[in-house]
């Protein structure tokens, strides 16, 4: 008779086991899927973010050309340099 109560015992452990085991797997998937969908929606505001900063750091940066007279706009609105007269950004390989 203890024999059987034993298994019995093992049996309904292993089967809250096993139901324990397949709660967290499926709670695990979710978790993922919130880590993912969350990151996905941080990763449009850095990249945002970072585009807005580059975008005013690059203004400054043109500015700053500017006034040491590096620079100027010729007809087509292209920046190009004072000294060599070639566009900015422009590099022969």
């Amino acid at each position: 008779m203890l024999l059987l109560v034993t298994i019995l015992i093992g049996l309904i452990a292993m089967i809250f086991m096993l139901l324990w085991l397949k709660e967290r797997k499926h709670a695990s998937d979710a978790e993922i899927v919130a880590y993912g969908l969350r990151s996905e929606d941080d990763g449009g505001d850095n990249t945002k973010t970072s585009i807005s900063v580059m975008e005013s750091e690059f203004d400054e940066a043109i500015e700053k050309l500017k006034e040491l007279d590096e620079i100027h706009q010729d007809e087509w609105g292209h920046w190009v340099w004072n000294k060599t007269g070639e566009q900015l950004g422009n590099r022969d390989a």
